[in-house]
């Protein structure tokens, strides 16, 4: 059962010297093309990039602040005019009920506390679309908020990611 087979017999020549078949030579440009139109597309491909963080919602008779608490590792994609959308925890509010503000101040002073370090991000409100309801609070009430970074092409936000710590 036991073959020994040369380097150098005939067998060995003919296998190294047959030519690949055509599925194997045509299939290996058809990938490495369709490889390079995913690469060139992401140039072109633009999106804006969104990150979740913790808000602090503070109503005060008619007077209303927002607080967002922007991680570390987030704050310098954070600058004056940066938009963001503010939605409540616990109620059951669809994507027209969000409040959306603008941040107007950012803390230089890092807070550190359970979670992590983070600053504080003060917003005014650009627009609330809560449909003739009155917001009526306790002191203040926690939220979720949606910040929006710079539009980016794909190529670049993958090559930041994998690159960037």
């Amino acid at each position: 059962m036991e073959e020994n087979i040369e380097i150098r017999s005939e067998k060995v020549r003919n296998i190294i010297g047959k030519m690949p078949s055509i599925l194997i030579r045509y299939g290996i440009g058809i990938i490495a093309s369709v490889l390079f139109l995913i690469i060139v597309g992401s140039f072109f491909f633009k999106f804006t990039p969104s990150y979740e963080v913790r808000a602090q919602v503070f109503i005060n008779n008619s007077d209303t602040s927002i607080r967002l608490e922007v991680p570390q590792k987030m704050a310098s994609l954070i600058n004056v005019g940066t938009p963001a959308f503010v939605s409540f925890d616990n109620l059951n509010i669809n994507e027209q009920q969000k409040i959306s503000v603008s941040v107007n101040q950012i803390e230089s002073m890092m807070h550190v506390g359970k979670e992590g370090a983070y600053f504080y991000a003060y917003c005014n409100i650009i627009d609330c679309h809560f449909i003739d309801k009155q917001i009526e609070t306790d002191g203040f009430v926690s939220a979720k908020a949606q910040i929006f970074d710079n539009e980016t092409s794909l190529f670049d936000y993958v090559i930041s990611k994998m690159f960037v710590r």
